[in-house]
């Protein structure tokens, strides 16, 4: 049970009854959220936050009133930032898709609906919803610039699937930018006429891989492309980093660009979290290196490299991964490098405890590019090293993993967790 000071000033009487009978009372609950029923009459005192008190009375937005959303300040930053919590509607099967950069749902049928109010909170777009109900058959798709945070004032169950994963063409949301990469960035493919370099997987708990070397019969210095490093310390909910582009190879054909992050997801619920379907935020694969389809012109361009996996964060008093649930935030692999013909994209983070295979190499004559690598699964680890050397153009390296934290006291974590979960007070 925690208590709160809830300070509010003493007001005028009003004319045409006496002050005091304007602050009877029988019971706390008729009294305003600044008080409370003592002797007869509401004064101002300390009021138990407890289910017994509607959700109104627990939210106070003003600045001195630290009942706004106390429970769930110290893994979310400050309740107050949050709008009071209001009604969500996922009722229907199918595919949902929710933008981050406006608040926007599109509802199976290409019905739009709103969610409730939104604030900013851990530097994403936080919502504050009485419960939150992934209902099986349903498929919440999370994109735009920012992380998603959802706040349930009572209850999280996902029985569905929440995807806020990096794939082709569309980024999940939150995926970390270059700038919050500077430091640890992948590196891109060295170029050569021989063959181009991979390029580097993004990191994000783990390492990224390396490229391959482009044309190792000869190959010049630096044509590999570096991945990304890792973070030292827990963040606070942030996406996972790109891959870097493949180097250019024979007659100035392009290598591969390097796959987006994934995103970032926290879910904070004050009761419970219960999870029997997936909440995934994988790395997009690197893309393959171009060609231009004759032994004339070869391309020999490095293939991209994945992106990392991004991040999900599970925070309530009762945490609960059944068996069959799978929470995933794994690297993309890595790009295959071009000879005659381009190489091909590698797979995005895997929705399981599998790696995300790297592209295989171009050829249609002489050797073949090199393939890329496969994205990461394991904790802390990298993207499997090097795309393999080719003496056309080079696979890029494989994306690392992300993070997936778990706030409880005694979490419940039977389904599959890839990388296995990292606990935080």
């Amino acid at each position: 049970m925690k208590t709160v000071a809830l300070i509010a000033a003493l007001t005028a009487g009003c004319g045409g009854f006496d002050r005091s009978q304007g602050f009877a009372c029988e019971t706390t609950a008729t009294c305003d959220p600044a008080r409370v029923c003592e002797g007869g009459y509401c004064v101002i005192g300390e009021r138990e936050i407890d289910g017994a008190i509607p959700l109104d009375a627990q939210f106070d937005a003003s600045n001195d009133a630290p009942g706004c959303g106390a429970w769930m300040t110290p893994h979310i930053g400050d309740g107050c930032q949050l709008q009071p919590p209001g009604p969500i509607d996922l009722s229907l099967q199918g595919d949902y898709v929710f933008d981050t950069f406006d608040g926007s749902l599109l509802a199976p049928g290409s019905t739009t609906k709103t969610f409730p109010p939104s604030a900013m909170v851990m530097g994403g777009l936080g919502l504050s919803v009485d419960a939150f109900t992934i209902p099986p058959s349903t498929r919440l798709r999370v994109i735009g610039p920012r992380p998603l945070v959802v706040a349930s004032w009572s209850t999280i169950e996902i029985m569905g699937e929440i995807d806020a994963s990096s794939v082709l063409g569309q980024p999940g949301a939150g995926t970390n930018s270059d700038l919050m990469c500077v430091g640890r960035a992948a590196t891109a493919g060295g170029p050569h006429t021989g063959g181009g370099g991979g390029g580097g997987g993004g990191g994000h708990h783990g390492a990224g891989g390396n490229g391959g070397i482009g044309d190792i019969v000869n190959p010049a210095t630096g044509t590999a492309g570096i991945g990304g490093g890792a973070l030292a310390t827990l963040p606070l909910l942030l996406g996972g980093c790109g891959g870097a582009r493949g180097g250019r190879g024979d007659s100035g054909f392009a290598g591969g660009i390097g796959g987006r992050g994934g995103g970032a997801i926290q879910l904070t619920a004050r009761n419970s979290l219960t999870i029997t379907g997936k909440v995934h935020a994988g790395g997009e694969g690197g893309a393959g290196a171009t060609a231009s389809g004759n032994n004339n012109g070869d391309g020999d361009g490095g293939g991209g490299g994945g992106g990392a996996g991004g991040m999900i964060g599970l925070d309530a008093p009762v945490v609960m991964v059944a068996l069959g649930a799978v929470i995933a935030v794994n690297g993309g692999g890595g790009g295959g490098g071009a000879d005659d013909q381009p190489g091909m994209r590698g797979a995005s983070g895997a929705i399981a405890s599998t790696r995300a295979m790297g592209g295989t190499g171009g050829a249609m004559t002489g050797d073949p590019g090199g393939p890329g690598a496969a994205g990461a699964i394991l904790v802390g680890g990298t993207g499997t090293g090097t795309g393999n050397d080719g003496e056309d153009g080079a696979g890029g390296g494989g994306g690392g993993v992300g993070w997936i934290v778990v706030r409880s006291p005694s979490p419940t974590l039977n389904g599959t967790l890839s990388p296995l979960a990292t606990t935080a007070p």
